[in-house]
């Protein structure tokens, strides 16, 4: 992806990944900036053959990141998620999910 020259946000200051598809909508266009923050992730979802990772910051706003953006930042810095996990299969495929707290 290229640098943004204009950044295209909702009266809320979010972030609006795809302007095209909530045509009608009132947005603004601002200038974009480098900035610093501790975004929390909420929802991975379906773009064309990948997907894109949602955050919240830490003033409520909305951030987007594409998959190849996300794995650059995996490649270059260490995640860890915390919890209970049980080991799953289906078929020849194995994995391990969340075990939800009591």
């Amino acid at each position: 992806m290229n640098k943004a020259k204009i950044l295209t946000v909702d009266i809320n200051g979010n972030m609006v990944r795809n302007t095209q598809r909530h045509s009608g909508r009132v947005y603004n266009e601002i200038e974009p900036c480098d900035f610093t923050d501790e975004l929390r992730l909420v929802k991975v979802g379906w773009q064309n053959s990948g997907v894109y990772y949602e955050f919240k910051g830490s003033e409520c706003n909305t951030y987007y990141m594409s998959q190849q953006e996300f794995d650059r930042y995996l490649e270059m810095n260490e995640v860890k998620i915390y919890g209970n996990f049980e080991f799953l299969k289906q078929g020849a495929i194995q994995s391990i999910g969340y075990v939800k707290g009591e």
